[in-house]
């Protein structure tokens, strides 16, 4: 929660252009980390309550589906990472539209449910 709290005071898509990149792009790329953790965090949760419910036959297919998609989310945020541009000389690095992504991905997750 707390890197939510750091990250959403410099979170506006219609700054990450050439003349601010400088300080935006450095918080769209930590919001992406924190984005995979927090995935990761609910995933190894998840399996630690899949280890004591997998006698309950029942239970095994919603965790573990709801385990893969948490993680392979995760690994989709950790590849939203590095679409952000690291390199600010590099113009065609700029005006990328990759945080839609973070919205796509986060109603996938939702509707998973």
């Amino acid at each position: 929660m707390t890197g939510f709290a750091v990250v959403s005071s410099q979170y506006e898509p219609s700054d990450l252009t050439v003349d601010n990149l400088g300080n935006t792009a450095p918080a769209f790329r930590a919001m992406a980390l924190v984005l995979m953790a927090s995935r990761l965090a609910l995933t190894a949760q998840y399996g630690l309550v899949f280890l004591y419910v997998r006698i309950y036959t029942k239970t095994v297919v919603p965790l573990a589906s709801s385990m893969a998609v948490l993680f392979i989310a995760s690994m989709f945020f950790l590849g939203t990472y590095f679409g952000f541009p690291g390199d600010f000389n590099n113009p065609a690095a700029t005006d990328r539209h990759i945080y839609i992504g973070w919205l796509v991905w986060t109603g996938i997750i939702a509707g998973s449910y």
